[in-house]
């Protein structure tokens, strides 16, 4: 779920650390299929409700806190009606956040027990979802003010929410190797079975 200098920031690779810390032990059932296309938004986010459900203590204080993380975005929270959950924030596209709550929401549920569904989800305040690659509220900020920073850089990412950029390299080829070898680097270190399913790929280079 990483801020620059050669070298992630070291805030946001806390949050993005906790976002796929949770994530281990899931396998996503494919690679998300984005356009070459780059659409960014604003900070702000909101939340959409697509079922009221009466939940159980425990998902309903998870889900009080997954409504009000509105700066969370791309995120989702699924849910059985026998009070298994799953919720993420901080990824790079809803429907991988979509993929992510509902295999964590499966490793919570009995065998036999009613589906995980998806109930609700966060995206970015006017989003639309034209297929184009998109990056989370994080992921936007850094990406930001990477563009103002010295020397050639370059921004990698994944779709789980991996992030890295780097600046101040004397040549594009560097800056765009040092960027993609350590968004991979840090992706595969914390959720090593997710990394040939989430490549990082370059999507900024200057």
């Amino acid at each position: 779920m990483l801020f620059p200098v050669s070298a992630a920031n070291i805030s946001s690779l806390v949050i993005s650390l906790v976002l796929l810390s949770a994530c281990v032990g899931t396998e996503p059932a494919a690679i998300t299929k984005r356009d070459a296309s780059l659409d960014l938004y604003s900070p702000s986010g909101k939340v959409t409700v697509y079922e009221d459900v009466k939940f159980f203590k425990t998902a309903q204080k998870s889900y009080d806190s997954f409504k009000q993380s509105k700066e969370g975005y791309y995120g989702a929270f699924a849910y059985s009606y026998l009070g298994a959950f799953g919720r993420t924030t901080g990824h790079n596209s809803l429907e991988t956040a979509r993929e992510y709550a509902i295999k964590l929401c499966k490793e919570k549920r009995n065998i036999g027990g009613p589906k995980c569904t998806v109930i609700a989800t966060l995206s970015p305040t006017g989003f639309s979802d034209k297929g184009n690659t998109t990056l989370s509220m994080l992921g936007t900020k850094t990406l930001a003010e990477l563009k103002h920073l010295d020397g050639h850089k370059a921004f990698a990412t994944n779709d789980a929410g991996y992030y890295y950029s780097s600046w101040e390299f004397k040549t594009l080829k560097a800056a765009t190797t040092d960027a993609i070898s350590k968004c991979n680097e840090n992706a595969k270190k914390n959720t090593p079975k997710f990394q040939k399913l989430y490549p990082c790929k370059i999507i900024y280079k200057n």
